[in-house]
């Protein structure tokens, strides 16, 4: 295994035959070739681990950490490791049997059937590029610390085909400032080690991203920010990726929607604060169900709708307003916007029952026909107050 802890700038060239995974703290890492990680061997990351997916744990304070699938087989001494509840940096200190191995550092007790990360890419504050022209393709798993920024930097493509993984415990932020000719696209499927917390996962910088990442998590909720003076390109239906639950947000930049189901489960609050949001396909109900079915939130003035390979947008849900707000439509579809919530009649609850202090309004008939988002009113109910949660 490797660890760069400085703030230079190093670049690991191949082939090379070291085992473990690479941690990078600080600085920038160029990486060098086509193809790097996963089954590969003497890659500029050198030899992957091959063997079988593992999960597992400890029950309490341990440095044991004992498999519930898998084996030991392919593991040995040094290799960077990463479950929940461990800390980047922590490796394989021994190997106990065929379903147990020991690690540098006891950790307090974990869930026992969590995802194990063998020899990852750890980065934590550092920016990765690449040096082969034709770009790069990184095939090993990385983990991104918490409350830290994996950068991506440089003239060329960069994939991560690899599964990402974010620590638990705080946010998780990207940072793509790759030259505007050159994209990073994520592809290998975002997983968050937070066991209950919702956490943020923040795409920033300057550059291009295309988002085909499957989102899923421990326990915790995952949300999406999105704030960049490039672009970001959403091209992943996300409606069954359940842990998608904590709000997909724009702040600057554009976003490119090139599928239906792109902001995750219906329940899902999609805010827009500024930026343009560029159709890849005509997102309405009439093109195979693809409309926006998301409660939106417009929470800024500097929003503009622009004509993509599609020309128009359904907003099927809630349309909610922070403010008196400005939204620019520029699309040029017969209708451009369709706000066809607006459009639905739904019955009233007549009778209902609030208790002082609470946030929860139990009602005496059915809500069968009511959705997240739509306005509230009543004795004691304060002005402005939405729905937020069905149960």
């Amino acid at each position: 295994a490797i660890q760069k802890n400085d703030s230079g700038t190093w670049i690991l060239a191949g082939p090379n035959t070291f085992t473990g995974g690479v941690e990078g703290v600080g600085g920038q890492l160029g990486i060098a070739g086509a193809s790097v990680g996963g089954t590969l061997t003497n890659s500029a990351l050198g030899v992957g681990y091959t063997g079988v997916a593992l999960a597992g744990g400890n029950t309490s304070s341990s440095q044991v950490i004992t498999l519930t699938s898998g084996n030991t087989n392919g593991l040995s001494p040094g290799m960077f490791v990463f479950t929940g509840g461990m800390a980047v940096g922590d490796v394989i200190l021994g190997i106990s049997s065929s379903s147990a191995f020991e690690i540098s550092t006891a950790r307090a007790a974990s869930a026992t059937n969590e995802p194990i990360v063998i020899a990852p890419l750890e980065l934590s504050n550092t920016t990765v590029f690449a040096t082969n022209p034709g770009g790069l393709t990184i095939n090993t798993p990385v983990v991104i610390n918490d409350n830290a920024v994996a950068g991506f930097a440089g003239n060329y493509n960069l994939t991560v085909a690899g599964q990402m993984y974010g620590v638990g415990g705080n946010i998780w932020t990207i940072s793509n400032t790759l030259n505007s000719a050159a994209t990073l696209t994520l592809s290998g499927g975002f997983y968050s080690f937070e066991p209950t917390t919702a956490r943020i996962l923040t795409i920033e910088g300057t550059g291009n991203t295309v988002f085909n990442d499957a989102i899923t998590s421990l326990g915790g909720g995952v949300g999406l920010t999105v704030n960049t003076l490039g672009s970001f390109t959403m091209g992943t239906n996300l409606v069954s990726s359940t842990a998608f639950n904590d709000g997909f947000t724009l702040t600057q930049g554009t976003l490119n929607v090139n599928t239906a189901g792109a902001f995750g489960p219906s329940t899902n609050f999609v805010t827009l604060s500024g930026g343009s949001v560029v159709p890849g396909l005509n997102l309405t109900s009439s093109n195979s169900s693809s409309q926006i079915v998301n409660p939106v939130v417009v929470g800024g003035n500097l929003i503009t709708l622009t004509n993509g390979t599609g020309t128009q947008i359904e907003m099927a849900n809630s349309l909610i307003l922070t403010a008196s707000r400005i939204l620019t439509n520029n699309l040029s579809g017969s209708p451009g916007l369709l706000l066809s919530s607006l459009n639905t009649v739904l019955p009233t609850i007549e009778t209902a029952t609030t208790t002082s202090g609470s946030n929860v309004i139990t009602a005496l008939s059915s809500i069968a026909n009511l959705r997240v988002g739509e306005a509230v009113i009543g004795s004691g109910i304060p002005a402005g107050t939405i729905i937020t949660q069905l149960s």
